[in-house]
């Protein structure tokens, strides 16, 4: 059994992270979070979400990084215990764009309000299709799925800096698994 201290902000990543690991019983390193000194990651092989380590990250097994299952994460919580889940974690960086053995064309940078993606996805149950059209300046994202058997539909336009012809930089500051310095919390706290 590990014992993790976590604060109210590091509780919050860790639920949200905990939200993409696995239900499935047959892949059970899939059910808890990867936890290493770059990134604590919860993959279901649908999804994937990325926090920043955590202060009291607990040590990891030489491998440079070790699989918790940490059961339900109340939110109150500010001691946790986790069980070490046994095998090899994935390497997620196979799939992060830019980082896998693949080179993708330079990316085309894309903003949306996240309320309006949440509210438009909130509406529809089961698969859904996004279509993103990036060549043609700044064009909505249409999300098409189902509710109660009922079609529908959505559109979410894009955010952009200023510039009507070119799309918004993603802010500084922000952070994905493998990069070298994710911001500080004052650094990211002063761009809100």
């Amino acid at each position: 059994m590990t014992i993790v201290r976590i604060t109210k902000e590091e509780n919050r990543s860790l639920r949200w992270a905990a939200k993409a690991a696995t239900t499935d019983a047959d892949r059970p390193i899939l059910q808890g979070l990867n936890v290493s000194d770059e990134a604590i990651i919860g993959c279901d092989t649908f999804r994937l979400h990325a926090v920043q380590p955590i202060a009291d990250a607990p040590q990891h097994n030489g491998s440079g990084s070790v699989t918790l299952q940490f059961g339900k994460i109340p939110a109150s919580a500010s001691i946790l215990e986790a069980e070490p889940v046994e095998g090899n974690y994935p390497d997620f960086r196979q799939i992060i764009p830019g980082q896998g053995p693949r080179v993708p064309p330079d990316p085309v940078v894309i903003c949306f309000n996240p309320s309006y993606l949440r509210e438009a996805l909130e509406g529809m149950e089961g698969m859904v299709e996004l279509r993103i059209r990036a060549d043609q300046g700044l064009e909505p994202v249409e999300i098409l799925g189902h509710q109660d058997g009922n079609a529908r539909y959505a559109l979410v336009m894009p955010m952009h800096n200023g510039d009507p012809n070119r799309y918004s930089p993603v802010r500084p500051g922000t952070w994905r698994p493998g990069d070298s310095s994710p911001p500080t919390a004052e650094e990211d706290e002063a761009m809100d």
